[in-house]
């Protein structure tokens, strides 16, 4: 009894494991939602109490605080207080910490992560804090702070509140470390689900971007984020909060980019309307008539590959019905039927044939034209050719700003991958097998 209801629980979790994973994640969602509704309409003493204590605080250092809607400021109150509750906070060389010093700590985190479901980069339990320029254990070398995939995070007090002084030098200790954080904790699989899949795009988009700061004598990035992806994406979130515009007006697809991984866009910041984005969408506008104009590549049909599990039972039935009769007959006339039956259904998910129509990616039947799905280039995050399984294509995509993946068994063969491979080249699209 116990085998079969095991084997039951495991093929549920293997088919709808996911499924339930997003459902759980957006009740959590709603829940907090739900939470910061309640907070702003009808708030308790105590919270009240707790935002005469952050408020203040908040207001004289956070620019992103004060630029928040009403609602958008109970919420991060709300994330802010969550933070501070599930962080270490340690001094080092006789530093007191001070509740002031951990509010605003924790703003930067929740700054950071506002647009995100995920914001209590939870790998990272630990925070130390030095009053200035310190002796790194780890490296022996002076740092102004650092962040260790151990769960810790340091930082240098004095250039912390410096980062905050101005907010559009491009420079945020704070900003910078809780994005060495937050890009970690995608590495411990410790981070919002949207944040993990997307930073595959993100990583296309800036390759191009990071090899003209390591080129050119003057850039808008500064010098620094050519260090290494990491610096890189560290250094980009500077620049995102503290020069939206001028980052928007001379990276525009950067920019543009930065703002869906971390769900919000600064320039909006003050519209009430900066954590929602619009969304590409995945249906294309084209002329039928255009189609043949626009296509850059187009998959062979491999037709012995989508038929041959209706062509081999049929064969071999007639083969059998010509060399045997009676009982043995008809047993091999039901299963080989039952299996013909079943490649009919197989036929319809193996005749496919895969486009590059302008910024578009199609994959359609072969013989069914309503058995199209078509993928805006700006919404496909990877696509994953698998030859062991017969060569079969795994894109993963944006649909309404959720990641969505969908697996078609093609019968792609090589050649055909790398002719879409060439195609695909210079769209920001990971691919790869």
């Amino acid at each position: 009894m116990m085998p079969s209801i095991l084997i039951i629980i495991i093929l549920f979790i293997a088919f709808a494991g996911s499924d339930l994973l997003a459902y759980f994640s957006q009740i959590r969602l709603n829940y907090e939602s739900g939470q910061i509704r309640k907070l702003f309409l009808r708030p308790p003493s105590v919270f009240e109490e707790k935002r005469r204590l952050m408020e203040p605080v908040l207001l004289n250092h956070i620019d992103f605080y004060r630029h928040l809607s009403p609602v958008a400021k109970v919420k991060f109150l709300y994330r802010c207080a969550a933070f501070m509750q599930r962080k270490r906070f340690i001094g080092k060389e006789e530093l007191e910490i001070t509740e002031e010093m951990k509010m605003l700590i924790s703003a930067a985190a929740v700054q950071l992560t506002f647009g995100l479901r995920e914001f209590q980069l939870e790998h990272f339990d630990t925070i130390i804090v030095y009053p200035g320029v310190y002796t790194s254990p780890l490296t022996g070398a002076n740092h102004l702070g650092e962040t260790s995939i151990k769960g810790v995070i340091v930082l240098s007090w004095q250039h912390f509140l410096e980062g905050y002084k101005s907010s559009t030098d491009k420079i945020n200790l704070g900003l910078h470390e809780m994005a060495h954080a937050l890009d970690l904790s995608r590495m411990v699989k410790a981070s919002d689900p949207f944040f993990h899949a997307y930073f595959v795009k993100w990583h296309a988009v800036a390759g191009e971007t990071f090899n003209e700061v390591n080129q050119e004598e003057e850039h808008f990035l500064r010098k620094y984020s050519g260090t290494n992806d990491r610096e890189f994406f560290a250094v980009s979130v500077e620049h995102f909060f503290e020069d939206p515009q001028e980052f928007k007006k001379n990276l525009p697809h950067l920019y543009r980019h930065l703002s869906i991984l971390l769900r919000q866009d600064p320039v909006a910041l003050g519209l009430s309307q900066h954590t929602l984005l619009s969304w590409v969408s995945n249906q294309p506008t084209w002329n039928k008539r255009d189609v043949h104009m626009l296509k850059h590549f187009q998959s062979d049909f491999p037709f012995w590959y989508a038929t041959k599990w209706m062509m081999l039972p049929l064969g071999f039935f007639i083969l059998i019905s010509a060399m045997n009769s009676g009982e043995d007959l008809q047993f091999a006339t039901l299963l080989l039927t039952s299996r013909f039956f079943i490649g009919v259904i197989q036929f319809f998910f193996r005749s496919r044939i895969v486009e590059v129509i302008d910024n578009f990616v199609v994959v359609r039947s072969a013989v069914f034209p309503f058995m199209t799905k078509s993928f805006a280039m700006e919404n496909i995050i990877s696509i994953r050719y698998d030859l062991h399984r017969k060569g079969s294509v795994h894109l993963v995509y944006l649909q309404e700003g959720e990641v969505h993946s969908a697996v078609y068994s093609i019968g792609l063969s090589r050649e055909d991958y790398e002719s879409f491979k060439n195609a695909m080249s210079n769209k920001d699209v990971s691919m790869s097998y």
